[in-house]
């Protein structure tokens, strides 16, 4: 009976201990059930936080460094740009200029070029509005200057250039608006005065002037001719001028939003060359003056994203319609391309009569920038991605989608275009009319193409220090190492929810244990014997 007594004593301390033993670890699990569960939400907690509300953040930062204020890196790079840009012309030059002249052969065209300019764009801003707020004001001047490392080895700007007479079609073009009653007086006028200068539909002139501006007898003669004044001919001129070689918003001030309050329309126009409208277009949807200049965008650009640019060469503003992601010297950027809509005439897309295309597509029409007005249209160059009639008109296209599209690449976090190409083909309209001889063997209607241009810039490590000044550098390291602490947070809240589960599993199985160690234990300590 006493060793009998004693294994029960014993069996019983076994118990208690082992009772005690899983009460202990039940509360171990229950407490650190909920630990780890609470730390799981809130690193989780903390990790969507930090995806939320850190790119706001970021954004802010940005937004602050890049406005348009005295002492801000903006400000700086609009008054004296460090982004070397260059315009390069690539100029056709008739080479069956006499056939063409005499038989109506169809012009042979060779390109020639390129010749290379250096931009040197400066903006003069207004001492009053410089800490204004919301507006600054500025006048500005572009001035080309000849490179010739930019330019083919074998092009001087005196070579001899044989195009179209843009001052004959131009004076016939002119005929065509004339008073119907003067328009025969006004003929044997033109007529008189082709004559006496020797006029043909060619004329062969040096690239440089081309290119900028040149007079011929026949300008000279149109200019003066007291006869054609009572007509009421416009030739208000005495030279032909294609490009500007000098602001052409040198004389009246304009003003673009700073960025202050709004850095949605940063850079964007109030007003181009003392106007808040033009007055150029035939509908005055087509005279608002939207978008920026096309050196700055809004930062902080989202993917997708369409912007627009108002160009002064055209005087008219640009969709610009997102199509990837290329990059440059290690940095992303937005590439973007002007739309072919643009490039629609009329009958296709008649949103252009706006503008006065009534043209094939493939071009947009330039005449109203003119003065006087001029069959003057825009296309890609070598006619790319035009009605195939442009082509067949003339010889010597070849048009190429890599070599001749536009292009702009914007770096997303500044705004700032880092790489263009912006490329545009200049044609003259000249039509077939018995009325001068000049032009009575033409092919029906030729767009005569006269050059191309490219507006170029690439990336500079000068540029890319400039970026980098605007907090570039700052937000990529921050973008990463956000990056970094996300995943640890969200490393963090994997594991505690893992241990959370266990613990709540182990909690379970012990309070099960318990309970069956209650059933099977008798009511009384022991049994009597």
């Amino acid at each position: 009976r006493h060793h009998h007594d004693h294994r029960t004593e014993t069996n019983r301390a076994a118990r208690m201990g082992r009772r005690g033993s899983s009460r202990g670890r039940v509360y171990c699990y229950g407490v650190m059930f909920p630990c780890c569960a609470l730390t799981s939400l809130i690193a989780l907690g903390a990790a969507i936080a930090l995806a939320v509300l850190f790119p706001s953040l970021l954004r802010r930062m940005v937004d602050q460094k890049v406005t348009i204020e005295k002492g801000h890196a903006t400000y700086e790079q609009l008054e004296n740009p460090t982004l070397p840009v260059y315009k390069s012309f690539h100029i056709w030059n008739l080479t069956n200029a006499e056939d063409f002249a005499s038989s109506g052969a169809k012009p042979q065209l060779e390109l020639l070029g390129p010749y290379s300019y250096r931009e040197n764009r400066t903006k003069i801003f207004s001492k009053a509005s410089a800490d204004a707020g919301t507006e600054i004001t500025y006048n500005q001047s572009k001035l080309f200057h000849w490179d010739k490392n930019k330019s083919n080895d074998s092009v001087l700007e005196t070579d001899s250039i044989c195009t179209i007479n843009l001052p004959l079609v131009g004076a016939v073009a002119e005929l065509d608006r004339m008073d119907p009653a003067l328009k025969t007086f006004g003929k044997l006028v033109l007529e008189g005065i082709f004559s006496e200068t020797h006029s043909e539909i060619f004329i062969c002139v040096p690239a440089g002037n081309l290119i900028w501006n040149f007079t011929t007898e026949l300008v000279e003669k149109l200019h003066t001719s007291p006869v054609l004044k009572t007509v009421h001919a416009n030739y208000p001129r005495d030279y032909v001028s294609m490009q500007l070689n000098n602001s052409i918003n040198d004389t009246y001030p304009s003003i673009i939003y700073t960025g202050v309050g709004d850095i949605s329309d940063i850079a964007e126009f109030v007003q181009w060359d003392g106007l808040r409208k033009l007055n150029v277009w035939p509908e005055p949807s087509a005279n608002e003056i939207n978008g920026t200049e096309g050196l700055f965008f809004r930062p902080n650009l989202q993917e997708g994203v369409p912007l627009e640019t108002f160009q002064d060469d055209a005087i008219r503003s640009f969709p610009l319609e997102y199509t990837g992601k290329v990059k440059h010297k290690g940095l992303q950027t937005h590439r973007y391309q002007l739309p072919f809509s643009v490039f629609q005439g009329a009958f296709t897309n008649p949103e252009n009569a706006r503008w006065g295309s009534y043209n094939p597509d493939g071009l947009f029409y330039l005449g109203y920038t003119q003065w006087p007005e001029v069959p003057v249209y825009a296309s890609k160059p070598h006619f790319l991605d035009g009605d195939p009639v442009l082509r067949e008109k003339v010889e010597g296209m070849h048009p190429n989608k890599e070599l001749h599209e536009t292009t702009i690449d914007v770096e997303p976090v500044t705004g700032a275009n880092i790489q263009l190409k912006k490329q545009l083909q200049i044609n003259m309209q000249v039509n077939q009319t018995d009325d001068f001889s000049q032009l009575k063997d033409v092919n029906g209607t030729v767009y005569f193409p006269i050059f191309y241009m490219n507006e170029h810039a690439e990336l500079t490590d000068d540029f890319k220090r400039y970026l980098e000044k605007q907090g570039l550098r700052e937000v990529e390291l921050a973008n990463k190492l956000v990056w970094v602490v996300f995943a640890i947070l969200l490393f963090a809240a994997l594991v505690c929810a893992v241990l959370a589960l266990v613990f709540c599993r182990q909690l379970v199985v012990h309070h099960s244990q318990i309970s069956e160690e209650k059933e099977k234990a008798p009511l009384l300590g022991h049994k009597i014997q």
